[in-house]
């Protein structure tokens, strides 16, 4: 009974014989027509390829941020003071301790360019290509 029960998860969880693995490849065309070459000479792009929004300009994502101020360091460009009897300061610096709070949206300026490497992982029948995200060695 538990050799039939291996041999029935083996045969609905185990990987197809052609199944790749993880791979690297290369961009060989930037977006908005991507395309990736895999070491293999095989070049995956159009709907084969699904890519990680995180690699792509223009994704944003939301933040929020609490902070303490152990350093600052800002030379004023520019100050507009108040000018009291004709007597006007021009504020050169400024610096100060204590905690920052922010929130807003961060978006993604730079993407995927020629040459870049990126970790490839198939769909178990090699139908689809995920691009994983860009990697570099060592």
């Amino acid at each position: 009974m538990i050799k039939e029960l291996i041999k029935v998860l083996d045969q609905r969880y185990s990987r197809p014989s052609n199944w790749m693995g993880a791979m690297t490849g290369k961009v060989i065309k930037a977006p908005p027509e991507l395309t990736i070459e895999l070491h293999s000479g095989l070049k995956i792009y159009g709907k084969k390829l699904l890519t990680d929004v995180e690699t792509r300009a223009e994704y944003q994502r939301e933040f929020k941020i609490k902070a303490d101020i152990s350093k600052q360091n800002m030379t004023v460009d520019k100050s507009d003071m108040t000018e009291v009897n004709n007597h006007k300061h021009q504020l050169l610096s400024w610096g100060g301790t204590g905690t920052i709070e922010a929130s807003g949206t961060i978006t993604w300026t730079n993407d995927l360019i020629v040459g870049d490497m990126v970790l490839m992982l198939p769909t178990n029948k090699n139908e689809k290509f995920y691009l994983i995200g860009k990697v570099k060695e060592g």
